[in-house]
Parts: C-alpha cells; structure tokens; sequence
C-alpha cells in the first residue's frame, strides 16, 4: 500500500475523524430514544410553596438577661447564663447607683444611670466564658458561656 511523506496511511485521517464522531455520539444499544424514555429522571427537590425565603425569615429573638444592682448586691436569675454561639443577647441592667456595666471579651459597654434600666445588645461570635460586670463598683453579675 502506498504511504505519503510522513509515512502514514492515505486513510489514516479520514478512520480517525470516524471513530472521534462515534466515540463522541456514544454506543447505540439499538433501542434508539426509546431507551432514554424507560431511564430514571432525578431531579433536585424544590421548595415547598408556603416554605418562607431566608429573607422572609425574622431574625430569632434575643436571649434576654435581667440584672438588678441594689445596695451592692446583684439580682439575677443565674449567676452563668448559657447562649448559643452567634445567639443575639439583650442584656438590661437596673442599678441604684451610676456605673458602667462590661461584658469582657468583647468590649461592650454601657453607662448605668442610678435608677434607670440600661439596655445593652450584643452578639458573641467565639465560643467561651465571658464575664459581664461593673466596673465602678467591681461587681461580677454573672459569666455568660457560649458553646
């Protein structure tokens, strides 16, 4: 048989370009598109209709954390308070003498008004203990702990 310059076969080419077509087209298990018809369709499951977006979603309520300083004694329903981490905290503070309250870890502070609830609202996004006290007075109202 007779070759061309480079040695090759002259129907090298053209069974090449023959077998890229039907490599590329797939076997034929001579059942034509009637085989795809019988074969299983997974889909992704959708969300239900009534099923409200994130955006939708309100925001979970804050964990709330009363406080109440009186004579130099402090007034809590817990001396530690477990929260979730990422958990939004609301923590109200009632003391019958001016001072700052803290919360140590993350710098959240806020001036006591003798006599006046003070709000403060914060998220703690490290898991840890995190002490909340005044700083006038030195006292320690409780440990929050975030797991």
């Amino acid at each position: 048989m007779p070759t061309t310059r480079a040695g090759r076969h002259p129907a090298a080419p053209a069974t090449l370009a023959v077998m890229l077509v039907l490599t590329a087209c797939g076997a034929d298990d001579g059942q034509g598109d009637a085989g795809a018809a019988d074969m299983p369709v997974t889909t992704a499951p959708s969300a239900l209709p009534d099923t409200p977006d994130a955006a939708a979603t309100p925001p979970a309520a804050a964990h709330e954390i009363e406080v109440a300083i009186t004579d130099g004694s402090v007034d809590t329903a817990e001396d530690s308070v477990e929260v979730a981490l990422g958990e939004a905290v609301r923590l109200t503070v009632t003391s019958d003498i001016d001072d700052e309250v803290h919360v140590h870890g993350v710098e959240q502070t806020a001036e006591l008004s003798a006599g006046s609830p003070t709000t403060l609202e914060f998220t703690l996004a490290e898991p840890g203990v995190y002490e909340v006290e005044t700083h006038e007075s030195g006292l320690l109202l409780f440990q929050l702990i975030v797991r």
